[in-house]
């Protein structure tokens, strides 16, 4: 072999030193192009089992709480960082306990983790239509509806004593969840967890009323429940958590009635030949008696049937017990109580209305409520009272409506009508009637309202007051503070009766007895119309956004035999009015849904 010396060897060296440099690099890179090379194809993979796993359940999971998903190595947390609902600030409305938001708005976190490394974090809203309000019709059955509130506009005092400390709502629970069916003297509550409360025997089964009110502290609901009946009211409350998931302790705490105090009482005293009925209750000597016959307790003979006294009074009535002269008031009757707040950082309490005969006129009592938290007992203190005249007013023609114009449960000022008369009630922080004049309200409107008046948030200032009468329906402006109503131009329906109007979406939908009409309230113009042939209609929109009508919706949601042939779309009545545009800006509501916005990273 021959040998390499001198720079010849000095050559090789040097050439070896390089080559072993080259190979050095390349195998350097070799390994760290694969690093790199599994490093995207994990990234590849996280990724695209992510998407898989976030593709399937948007639209399909109950973003109202937290899931925790694990696949593998594979981990999903989807939270819900707030859950807000949207509500228009003008021709919405504006009455307690009845917002209605156009949309429910979700802002969502979803965090993918792999062998618990956190790779990848989402951040969307996604927006759905809010749960049903439904409507009430009649005394018997009364749906339940947790009220829809505005959050983000508490401030303060208010957001301190309604809100978590993180400012939520933390019951997810809104719109309509059930209902209450009175049946005798038992209320049926059906509610995800279904109770039955009996009412306090002293009350007239036949002829007692209920009135529901919310209260929202510390983020979490409790419902109120009043009963009452011509001479006495009580009233129960439980969470709200109770009532949908514990029916045994919603049942306790609704079964334990407490009478409000300090309310008169006045029984009539026994008449023979008067018309009695079932659940009366009649004066007689020194007790009371119910009545279980109305036939004989009805009778002239009051040898026979005279309670207490009859030679067969037992076949008639029944002893309720003794009469307390202390407790009986002027001739008199409770007509219509109702919930509202009189502070923004206390529960609810009743406000109540009473008809009282005194010097030969008829009065309407007014009775404000303080209530002890440690006995749950409200005790009513009658605060004004307001002289009708010397002949008997109608009962039916007597309500009270709260205004609740930022949907927050504020402490509103009551409105009360009784027959064509219109007053606002604690204007002025003295739990007066108001009188017209300082800031406060009385007026005299152009008819009564034969139902429950409907109250439209029109702007920041400003509502409607609308109501009906026979085939007319009536509208008023009405601002806080102002000495009267104005009276707006009304709306008649020849040869029509109407049965019920409801603000809802936008518009007003005006129920007689053979159509239903749909006012855009932003306009005052009639946009729509259909023929209907049933009754108890409820207004409620599909998952596209279209209004429509269906009869009776309330019972067929309870029995869930809805039928979608059943419903009515206004969209069919709209050409004869050349209104459709206006319609469709009403149903809307489809580019606002589902997910309308996502971040990455």
């Amino acid at each position: 072999m021959k040998k390499i010396r001198g720079s010849s060897l000095v050559a090789a060296l040097i050439f070896a030193f390089a080559l072993m440099i080259i190979i050095s690099a390349l195998a350097y890179n070799f390994k760290m192009d694969s690093l790199s090379i599994n490093t995207l194809v994990d990234e590849k993979q996280n990724l695209n089992v992510d998407e898989g796993y976030f593709g399937n359940i948007v639209g399909t999971t109950d973003f109202s709480s937290t899931t925790e998903e694990n696949i593998g190595d594979f981990s999903f947390i989807t939270r819900p960082n707030s859950i807000v609902p949207k509500f228009d600030y003008e021709n919405t409305n504006a009455e307690l306990y009845n917002a209605d938001p156009y949309l429910i708005s979700y802002d969502i976190r979803h965090e993918f983790y792999n062998a618990g490394v956190l790779k990848h974090i989402r951040n969307f809203i996604y927006n759905i239509l809010p749960n049903s309000i439904m409507t009430q019709y009649g005394e018997n059955t009364f749906p339940l509806n947790v009220p829809f509130v505005n959050a983000d506009a508490m401030t303060g005092n208010i957001a301190n004593y309604k809100l978590s400390i993180h400012g939520e709502v933390l019951d997810r629970l809104q719109g309509y969840i059930g209902y209450i069916q009175k049946n005798a003297n038992t209320l049926n509550i059906y509610a995800i967890s279904n109770s039955s409360v009996n009412v306090p025997s002293d009350l007239n089964v036949n002829n007692y009323k209920l009135a529901i009110g919310w209260n929202l502290s510390g983020g979490y609901w409790s419902i109120f429940l009043i009963v009452y009946d011509g001479s006495k009211a009580y009233t129960s409350s439980t969470t709200l958590n109770n009532l949908v998931t514990n029916n045994i302790q919603a049942q306790t705490d609704l079964s334990n009635w407490q009478q409000v105090q300090d309310v008169p009482v006045y029984y009539p005293i026994y008449l023979a030949g008067t018309t009695y009925h079932n659940g009366d209750i009649v004066a007689s000597g020194n007790n009371l008696y119910i009545c279980k016959e109305a036939g004989w307790c009805s009778s002239v003979s009051s040898s026979y049937y005279e309670p207490g006294n009859g030679s067969a009074w037992q076949q008639a009535w029944d002893l309720v017990g003794s009469l307390d002269p202390d407790q009986v008031g002027d001739p008199g009757n409770i007509i219509v109580a109702t919930w509202y707040h009189d502070t923004n950082n206390q529960e609810p309490k009743p406000l109540i209305l009473r008809k009282t005969q005194r010097s030969g006129n008829y009065d309407l009592d007014v009775y404000m409520t303080t209530y002890n938290s440690a006995t749950k007992i409200f005790t009513a203190s009658l605060v004004d009272s307001f002289t009708t005249g010397a002949t008997d007013f109608d009962d039916s023609q007597v309500h009270i409506v709260i205004p609740d114009s930022l949907f927050v449960l504020d402490a509103g000022v009551p409105l009360i009508f009784q027959g064509t008369n219109i007053f606002d009630f604690n204007a002025l922080g003295t739990y007066l009637l108001g009188s017209g004049t300082g800031g406060s309200t009385r007026g005299v409107l152009a008819a009564a309202a034969t139902d429950k008046p409907v109250l439209i948030k029109r702007n920041a200032t400003q509502l409607l007051i609308v109501y009906f009468n026979g085939s007319t329906y009536y509208k008023y402006l009405y601002s806080l503070g102002v000495a009267a109503p104005t009276s707006l131009p009304s709306r008649d329906f020849p040869g029509e009766t109407i049965q019920k109007i409801i603000a809802k979406f936008g518009a007003l939908f005006i129920i007689t007895n053979s159509n239903i009409y749909v006012e855009d309230i932003a306009n005052n113009n009639l946009i729509s119309s259909v023929a209907i042939a049933g009754s108890n209609y409820q207004i409620l929109r599909d998952g596209n956004g279209r209004i429509y009508a269906i009869a009776d919706g309330l019972s067929c949601t309870i029995s869930s035999n809805c039928s979608n042939a059943a419903r009515v779309y206004f969209d069919t009545g709209c050409a004869a009015y050349n209104a459709c545009s206006s319609l469709e800006s009403l149903e809307n509501v489809q580019p606002y849904l589902n997910m309308v916005y996502k971040s990455f990273q």
